[in-house]
Protein backbone atom coordinates (compact mmCIF):
# COMPACT_ATOMS: atom_id res chain seq x y z
CA UNK A 1 0.00 0.00 0.00
CA UNK A 2 1.44 3.25 -1.09
CA UNK A 3 0.00 6.83 0.20
CA UNK A 4 0.65 10.31 -1.71
CA UNK A 5 4.27 11.96 -1.85
CA UNK A 6 2.75 15.02 0.20
CA UNK A 7 2.86 16.85 -3.34
CA UNK A 8 0.63 14.56 -5.03
CA UNK A 9 -2.00 13.01 -2.89
CA UNK A 10 -2.15 12.88 1.51
CA UNK A 11 0.42 10.70 3.06
CA UNK A 12 -0.47 8.62 5.80
CA UNK A 13 -0.87 10.60 9.41
CA UNK A 14 2.21 9.23 11.83
CA UNK A 15 1.09 6.35 13.75
CA UNK A 16 -1.89 5.69 11.52
CA UNK A 17 -3.48 2.28 10.91
CA UNK A 18 -3.70 1.16 7.05
CA UNK A 19 -5.63 -2.15 6.47
CA UNK A 20 -6.04 -4.04 3.35
CA UNK A 21 -8.24 -7.27 2.58
CA UNK A 22 -8.35 -9.74 0.22
CA UNK A 23 -9.49 -12.97 -1.50
CA UNK A 24 -7.70 -16.03 -1.75
CA UNK A 25 -7.87 -19.60 -3.11
CA UNK A 26 -8.22 -20.94 -6.53
CA UNK A 27 -5.52 -23.39 -6.01
CA UNK A 28 -2.77 -23.68 -8.58
CA UNK A 29 -4.45 -21.30 -10.84
CA UNK A 30 -3.65 -18.48 -7.87
CA UNK A 31 0.42 -19.09 -8.40
CA UNK A 32 1.49 -16.07 -11.25
CA UNK A 33 4.49 -14.41 -12.21
CA UNK A 34 5.42 -10.77 -12.00
CA UNK A 35 2.73 -8.39 -12.73
CA UNK A 36 0.23 -10.87 -13.47
CA UNK A 37 -2.27 -9.06 -10.90
CA UNK A 38 -2.87 -6.09 -12.88
CA UNK A 39 -7.29 -5.86 -12.47
CA UNK A 40 -10.14 -6.41 -9.77
CA UNK A 41 -13.76 -6.71 -9.75
CA UNK A 42 -14.54 -4.95 -7.40
CA UNK A 43 -11.48 -1.98 -6.87
CA UNK A 44 -12.57 1.60 -6.89
CA UNK A 45 -11.98 4.03 -8.99
CA UNK A 46 -8.71 5.82 -8.95
CA UNK A 47 -7.29 2.54 -7.68
CA UNK A 48 -4.82 0.19 -9.57
CA UNK A 49 -2.70 -3.05 -8.14
CA UNK A 50 -0.42 -4.87 -9.24
CA UNK A 51 1.89 -7.90 -7.71
CA UNK A 52 5.51 -6.12 -7.70
CA UNK A 53 7.11 -9.92 -6.37
CA UNK A 54 5.59 -14.17 -7.86
CA UNK A 55 2.94 -15.59 -5.75
CA UNK A 56 4.15 -18.82 -4.27
CA UNK A 57 2.38 -21.65 -1.99
CA UNK A 58 -0.16 -22.79 -3.84
CA UNK A 59 -1.55 -25.79 -3.97
CA UNK A 60 -5.37 -27.36 -5.00
CA UNK A 61 -7.75 -28.39 -2.41
CA UNK A 62 -7.83 -31.79 -1.07
CA UNK A 63 -10.42 -33.74 -2.07
CA UNK A 64 -13.25 -35.63 0.06
CA UNK A 65 -12.15 -39.49 -0.07
CA UNK A 66 -8.35 -37.80 0.75
CA UNK A 67 -9.24 -36.10 3.34
CA UNK A 68 -11.37 -39.64 4.65
CA UNK A 69 -7.77 -41.61 3.92
CA UNK A 70 -5.58 -39.09 5.34
CA UNK A 71 -7.84 -39.48 8.73
CA UNK A 72 -6.83 -42.99 9.01
CA UNK A 73 -2.76 -42.26 7.94
CA UNK A 74 -3.19 -39.37 10.65
CA UNK A 75 -4.21 -42.01 13.56
CA UNK A 76 -1.34 -44.12 12.83
CA UNK A 77 1.62 -41.95 12.53
CA UNK A 78 0.52 -39.40 14.97
CA UNK A 79 2.30 -36.90 12.61
CA UNK A 80 5.69 -38.31 14.05
CA UNK A 81 7.84 -40.16 11.47
CA UNK A 82 8.48 -43.51 12.10
CA UNK A 83 8.50 -45.96 9.44
CA UNK A 84 8.65 -45.26 5.54
CA UNK A 85 5.37 -44.96 4.97
CA UNK A 86 4.88 -42.69 7.59
CA UNK A 87 7.91 -40.16 5.91
CA UNK A 88 5.77 -40.90 2.20
CA UNK A 89 2.40 -39.59 4.20
CA UNK A 90 3.58 -36.43 6.05
CA UNK A 91 5.66 -35.19 3.39
CA UNK A 92 2.69 -35.24 1.09
CA UNK A 93 1.07 -32.54 3.41
CA UNK A 94 4.02 -30.08 3.23
CA UNK A 95 2.27 -27.10 3.15
CA UNK A 96 3.21 -24.36 0.36
CA UNK A 97 4.48 -26.60 -2.14
CA UNK A 98 2.98 -28.61 -5.24
CA UNK A 99 4.44 -32.25 -4.86
CA UNK A 100 3.94 -34.41 -7.79
CA UNK A 101 5.81 -37.28 -6.57
CA UNK A 102 7.76 -39.03 -2.91
CA UNK A 103 9.98 -41.50 -2.56
CA UNK A 104 11.50 -42.58 0.78
CA UNK A 105 14.77 -44.47 0.91
CA UNK A 106 15.56 -45.99 3.89
CA UNK A 107 19.28 -46.17 4.78
CA UNK A 108 20.62 -44.50 2.15
CA UNK A 109 22.82 -41.95 1.81
CA UNK A 110 22.68 -39.24 -1.16
CA UNK A 111 25.71 -38.45 -0.81
CA UNK A 112 27.84 -41.86 -0.14
CA UNK A 113 29.91 -42.93 -3.91
CA UNK A 114 28.46 -46.90 -3.73
CA UNK A 115 24.26 -46.14 -4.11
CA UNK A 116 24.10 -49.71 -2.51
CA UNK A 117 25.65 -49.29 0.61
CA UNK A 118 23.39 -49.05 3.96
CA UNK A 119 23.19 -46.27 6.40
CA UNK A 120 21.92 -47.35 9.75
CA UNK A 121 19.72 -43.94 11.02
CA UNK A 122 19.68 -42.45 7.77
CA UNK A 123 16.72 -41.79 5.21
CA UNK A 124 16.61 -39.82 2.14
CA UNK A 125 13.06 -38.51 0.76
CA UNK A 126 12.96 -37.58 -3.03
CA UNK A 127 10.10 -35.40 -4.05
CA UNK A 128 10.05 -34.24 -7.47
CA UNK A 129 7.05 -30.91 -8.19
CA UNK A 130 4.20 -31.22 -10.18
CA UNK A 131 5.26 -28.86 -12.85
CA UNK A 132 8.28 -26.88 -13.49
CA UNK A 133 7.98 -24.20 -16.22
CA UNK A 134 11.67 -24.41 -17.07
CA UNK A 135 11.68 -28.13 -17.35
CA UNK A 136 8.49 -29.18 -17.88
CA UNK A 137 9.94 -32.71 -18.92
CA UNK A 138 12.25 -33.42 -16.11
CA UNK A 139 10.89 -31.35 -12.94
CA UNK A 140 13.92 -29.84 -10.73
CA UNK A 141 12.74 -28.63 -6.96
CA UNK A 142 14.39 -25.53 -6.43
CA UNK A 143 16.11 -24.46 -3.13
CA UNK A 144 12.91 -22.79 -1.61
CA UNK A 145 10.77 -25.90 -2.02
CA UNK A 146 13.86 -28.15 -0.45
CA UNK A 147 13.90 -26.11 2.30
CA UNK A 148 9.63 -26.26 2.99
CA UNK A 149 9.86 -30.08 2.59
CA UNK A 150 12.73 -29.75 5.20
CA UNK A 151 11.13 -27.44 7.42
CA UNK A 152 8.17 -29.35 7.55
CA UNK A 153 9.98 -32.90 8.39
CA UNK A 154 12.39 -31.75 10.74
CA UNK A 155 10.06 -31.30 13.66
CA UNK A 156 8.36 -34.65 13.55
CA UNK A 157 11.80 -37.01 12.95
CA UNK A 158 13.12 -38.92 15.78
CA UNK A 159 16.26 -37.62 17.13
CA UNK A 160 18.16 -40.34 16.13
CA UNK A 161 17.24 -40.11 12.62
CA UNK A 162 18.86 -38.16 10.34
CA UNK A 163 17.00 -36.94 7.34
CA UNK A 164 18.22 -36.12 3.96
CA UNK A 165 15.74 -34.75 1.04
CA UNK A 166 16.71 -34.17 -2.79
CA UNK A 167 15.92 -33.52 -5.83
CA UNK A 168 16.05 -36.73 -8.78
CA UNK A 169 19.64 -36.62 -10.75
CA UNK A 170 18.46 -36.78 -14.56
CA UNK A 171 20.27 -38.89 -16.56
CA UNK A 172 20.24 -37.19 -19.80
CA UNK A 173 18.93 -40.06 -22.33
CA UNK A 174 18.19 -39.96 -26.34
CA UNK A 175 15.76 -42.37 -28.31
CA UNK A 176 15.22 -43.23 -31.59
CA UNK A 177 12.39 -44.90 -32.46
CA UNK A 178 11.52 -46.47 -35.68
CA UNK A 179 8.14 -47.81 -36.70
CA UNK A 180 6.11 -49.48 -39.81
CA UNK A 181 2.35 -47.69 -39.99
CA UNK A 182 -0.23 -49.93 -41.18
CA UNK A 183 -1.74 -49.45 -44.28
CA UNK A 184 -4.66 -46.29 -44.27
CA UNK A 185 -2.83 -44.39 -40.97
CA UNK A 186 -1.46 -40.80 -41.82
CA UNK A 187 2.42 -41.78 -41.20
CA UNK A 188 3.15 -38.65 -38.90
CA UNK A 189 -0.08 -38.51 -36.48
CA UNK A 190 1.06 -42.37 -35.47
CA UNK A 191 4.70 -41.39 -35.02
CA UNK A 192 3.39 -38.25 -32.69
CA UNK A 193 1.23 -40.70 -30.88
CA UNK A 194 3.91 -42.80 -30.20
CA UNK A 195 6.51 -40.06 -29.73
CA UNK A 196 4.27 -39.09 -26.75
CA UNK A 197 3.78 -42.81 -25.54
CA UNK A 198 7.43 -43.17 -24.95
CA UNK A 199 8.19 -39.86 -23.51
CA UNK A 200 5.54 -40.65 -21.05
CA UNK A 201 6.38 -44.44 -20.41
CA UNK A 202 9.69 -42.69 -19.41
CA UNK A 203 8.57 -39.61 -17.04
CA UNK A 204 9.39 -39.03 -13.68
CA UNK A 205 5.43 -38.23 -12.85
CA UNK A 206 3.40 -40.55 -15.50
CA UNK A 207 5.81 -43.26 -16.44
CA UNK A 208 6.69 -46.93 -15.12
CA UNK A 209 6.51 -50.21 -16.33
CA UNK A 210 2.96 -52.14 -16.59
CA UNK A 211 1.40 -53.42 -13.41
CA UNK A 212 -0.73 -56.26 -12.09
CA UNK A 213 -4.14 -54.66 -11.42
CA UNK A 214 -4.21 -54.81 -7.06
CA UNK A 215 -6.17 -58.37 -6.45
CA UNK A 216 -7.03 -59.14 -10.23
CA UNK A 217 -3.86 -60.96 -11.32
CA UNK A 218 -4.47 -58.83 -14.55
CA UNK A 219 -1.96 -56.85 -16.61
CA UNK A 220 -2.55 -53.47 -17.17
CA UNK A 221 -1.46 -50.92 -19.83
CA UNK A 222 -2.86 -48.18 -18.31
CA UNK A 223 0.35 -47.12 -15.79
CA UNK A 224 2.07 -46.28 -19.15
CA UNK A 225 -0.16 -43.08 -19.30
CA UNK A 226 -1.36 -42.90 -15.68
CA UNK A 227 1.49 -44.16 -13.75
CA UNK A 228 3.10 -42.39 -10.93
CA UNK A 229 7.11 -42.17 -12.32
CA UNK A 230 9.97 -44.03 -13.59
CA UNK A 231 10.20 -46.57 -10.94
CA UNK A 232 13.92 -45.69 -8.82
CA UNK A 233 16.55 -48.54 -9.88
CA UNK A 234 15.09 -49.91 -12.80
CA UNK A 235 17.27 -49.75 -15.90
CA UNK A 236 15.62 -48.18 -19.35
CA UNK A 237 15.48 -51.21 -21.79
CA UNK A 238 15.16 -50.75 -25.11
CA UNK A 239 13.05 -54.10 -25.56
CA UNK A 240 10.44 -52.00 -23.29
CA UNK A 241 10.49 -48.92 -25.25
CA UNK A 242 9.60 -51.12 -28.71
CA UNK A 243 6.73 -53.02 -26.41
CA UNK A 244 5.19 -49.48 -25.85
CA UNK A 245 5.28 -48.30 -29.28
CA UNK A 246 4.02 -51.31 -30.22
CA UNK A 247 1.03 -50.85 -28.45
CA UNK A 248 0.11 -47.78 -29.88
CA UNK A 249 -2.63 -47.59 -32.05
CA UNK A 250 -1.74 -47.90 -35.88
CA UNK A 251 1.49 -49.06 -35.72
CA UNK A 252 2.61 -52.45 -37.75
CA UNK A 253 5.15 -53.13 -35.70
CA UNK A 254 8.74 -51.11 -34.49
CA UNK A 255 11.51 -52.10 -36.89
CA UNK A 256 13.95 -50.74 -33.73
CA UNK A 257 14.74 -48.39 -31.14
CA UNK A 258 18.24 -46.83 -30.64
CA UNK A 259 19.58 -45.08 -27.32
CA UNK A 260 22.34 -42.36 -26.74
CA UNK A 261 23.31 -41.51 -23.82
CA UNK A 262 25.36 -38.70 -21.31
CA UNK A 263 28.49 -40.01 -19.65
CA UNK A 264 29.36 -38.69 -16.42
CA UNK A 265 32.05 -36.41 -17.82
CA UNK A 266 29.12 -34.81 -20.32
CA UNK A 267 30.87 -36.74 -23.54
CA UNK A 268 27.31 -38.48 -25.33
CA UNK A 269 27.85 -42.21 -25.11
CA UNK A 270 26.85 -43.00 -28.91
CA UNK A 271 25.27 -46.40 -28.13
CA UNK A 272 23.55 -47.07 -24.76
CA UNK A 273 21.69 -49.89 -24.13
CA UNK A 274 20.55 -50.98 -21.38
CA UNK A 275 20.97 -47.42 -19.42
CA UNK A 276 21.86 -48.05 -16.11
CA UNK A 277 19.65 -46.30 -13.32
CA UNK A 278 20.52 -46.02 -9.60
CA UNK A 279 20.38 -44.11 -6.42
CA UNK A 280 18.45 -40.65 -6.71
CA UNK A 281 19.10 -40.80 -10.66
CA UNK A 282 15.61 -41.17 -12.89
CA UNK A 283 15.92 -40.72 -16.64
CA UNK A 284 14.75 -37.56 -18.51
CA UNK A 285 14.47 -38.71 -22.33
CA UNK A 286 14.59 -36.84 -25.88
CA UNK A 287 12.34 -38.94 -28.40
CA UNK A 288 12.53 -39.19 -31.75
CA UNK A 289 10.62 -41.04 -34.25
CA UNK A 290 10.38 -41.94 -37.75
CA UNK A 291 9.48 -44.47 -40.29
CA UNK A 292 12.13 -47.60 -40.94
CA UNK A 293 14.85 -48.39 -39.37
CA UNK A 294 15.25 -46.14 -36.31
CA UNK A 295 17.63 -43.17 -37.15
CA UNK A 296 21.07 -42.70 -35.15
CA UNK A 297 20.56 -40.42 -31.81
CA UNK A 298 23.72 -39.02 -32.23
CA UNK A 299 22.80 -37.28 -35.30
CA UNK A 300 19.91 -35.72 -33.92
CA UNK A 301 20.99 -34.85 -31.03
CA UNK A 302 22.38 -31.26 -32.25
CA UNK A 303 19.45 -30.26 -33.83
CA UNK A 304 17.18 -30.87 -31.12
CA UNK A 305 18.79 -28.91 -28.85
CA UNK A 306 18.62 -25.28 -29.23
CA UNK A 307 21.45 -22.90 -29.06
CA UNK A 308 22.51 -21.56 -25.57
CA UNK A 309 22.37 -18.18 -24.56
CA UNK A 310 25.82 -16.11 -23.52
CA UNK A 311 26.28 -17.40 -20.13
CA UNK A 312 27.95 -15.45 -16.96
CA UNK A 313 29.04 -17.26 -13.70
CA UNK A 314 26.92 -16.96 -10.80
CA UNK A 315 27.53 -18.66 -7.36
CA UNK A 316 24.77 -20.40 -6.55
CA UNK A 317 23.70 -22.69 -3.58
CA UNK A 318 23.72 -25.94 -3.94
CA UNK A 319 20.17 -27.21 -3.97
CA UNK A 320 20.27 -29.89 -1.29
CA UNK A 321 18.48 -30.46 2.06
Amino acid sequence: ITGGSGLFGQRFPLGAAARATYRYGGGLAGQVGIGAISKAPALPGGFSVSNPVPTWGASNAESVSDGEANITRWLRHRDRLVTAQDFSDITWRTPGVDLGRVDVLPLFDPDAADPTSTWPGMVTVLVVPSSDPLHPNAPVPDLTFLNSVCSWLDPRRLITTEVHVRGPVYQQIWVSVGIEVLPGQVPSLVQNAVRAAVTTFLSPLQGGLPQLSSGTGILTTASTTTGSGWPLNTTVRSQDIAAVATRVPGVRYVDSVLIAGANPDGSIAASMDPVPIAGLQLPAATVFVNGGPAEGPSSLISSSQAALPTQVAVPLVPPTC
